[in-house]
This record gives structure tokens, C-alpha cells and sequence, in this order.
């Protein structure tokens, strides 16, 4: 099979590469100017919970209710940790809020369905 990519290929790659880089990597560096990095890190561990949306919503992939009890769990640790860092950083909590939304939308970016 030839390997050369036609128009189509290449606006894709384009799209790709601005999704899950550029906007990525940009979301990531401006919610490290509120947030720590720890704290950035710990978000992007769920990862997996938008890419499996992503997949149930555009490919119909099945999402098992024991997955969901667990992304649950997860989310619920991470919406404490977000309380904490709220109640006990260095930040205000209006940077806070900031950066996690920042942070959120990194994650989205880097589990856009191209």
C-alpha cells in the first residue's frame, strides 16, 4: 500500500497534531502557572475516563458499569485533592479553579476523537 497521504490525510494530521500537541501542551504550561505540577499530573491520570467517552460516544465501544464505578472513585479523589489544593496552596482559590480548568481542557484536547 502506497504510504503518501492525499488532502484528506494531511488536514487530519494537521487537526491531530493541533489537538493532542499545540493546544495540549499549551493547556498544560498555563495551568502550571496556577496549579503545581503534581497536581496537573494526577488529572491527566484520568485520561483514560475521556478517551473511553470518546469511544462509547463516536465508535460504540461498551463501557462497563464496573469502569464507571471506578472512574467514579477516581474523579472523587481528584475533586478532594482539587478541595485541598483549594483550602491549603499557595495559590487563591480563584488560580485554582483557573488551573484546573486549564488542566481539563488538556485533557480534552489530548483525547480529541481525530
Amino acid at each position: 500500500m502506497p504510504l503518501a497521504l492525499g488532502r484528506e490525510g494531511h488536514l487530519l494530521a494537521v487537526l491531530l497534531g493541533f489537538l493532542q500537541f499545540f493546544l495540549n501542551f499549551n493547556f498544560v504550561y498555563a495551568a502550571e502557572h496556577y496549579v503545581t505540577s503534581g497536581v496537573v499530573a494526577v488529572v491527566f491520570a484520568l485520561l483514560l475516563v475521556p478517551n473511553s467517552a470518546f469511544a462509547w460516544l463516536f465508535l460504540k465501544h461498551r463501557i462497563t458499569p464496573r469502569f464507571l464505578l471506578g472512574s467514579a472513585v477516581a474523579m472523587t479523589g481528584v475533586a478532594f485533592l482539587f478541595v485541598n489544593e483549594m483550602r491549603h496552596g499557595a495559590a487563591a482559590p480563584k488560580d485554582v479553579a483557573i488551573g484546573i480548568g486549564l488542566t481539563v481542557l488538556g485533557v480534552l484536547s489530548a483525547s480529541s476523537p481525530t
